[in-house]
């Protein structure tokens, strides 16, 4: 089952609505080295992909199995455990999207005071 890091990584950061370089600021690496792995001219080192679960608490390399892997080439046995894992993920973005808003609504209130 062929699965591209570089795509789930690009679909990860659209998804949580993050720039390039906000996303590279994040995860601590640079700005061009992160466009090199969403391009698929770099595959992430280990560590690289320890980033993404420290920041975000997501596996790439499950987020890529759940979102970018083709489920024809799925043994038939996984793909409801893949679904799940897909769903679950989504619950997941969904709910960091809505702490980051909170987060930017407070400190807007704050800095308005």
């Amino acid at each position: 089952m062929a699965i591209s890091l570089g795509k789930a990584a690009r679909d990860l950061r659209t998804r949580l609505k993050l720039s390039l370089r906000r996303a590279a600021d994040e995860l601590g690496i640079s700005y061009v080295h992160l466009c090199k792995i969403e391009n698929g001219r770099t595959s992430p080192s280990p560590e690289t992909i320890e980033k993404f679960h420290e920041t975000w608490g997501i596996d790439l390399y499950m987020y890529a199995v759940a979102f970018h892997s083709e489920n024809r080439e799925m043994p038939k046995a996984l793909r409801a455990p893949a679904r799940a894992l897909a769903d679950g993920w989504k619950r997941h973005i969904d709910l960091m999207l809505d702490q980051r808003t909170k987060e930017g609504e407070k400190s807007c209130l704050i800095s308005a005071d």
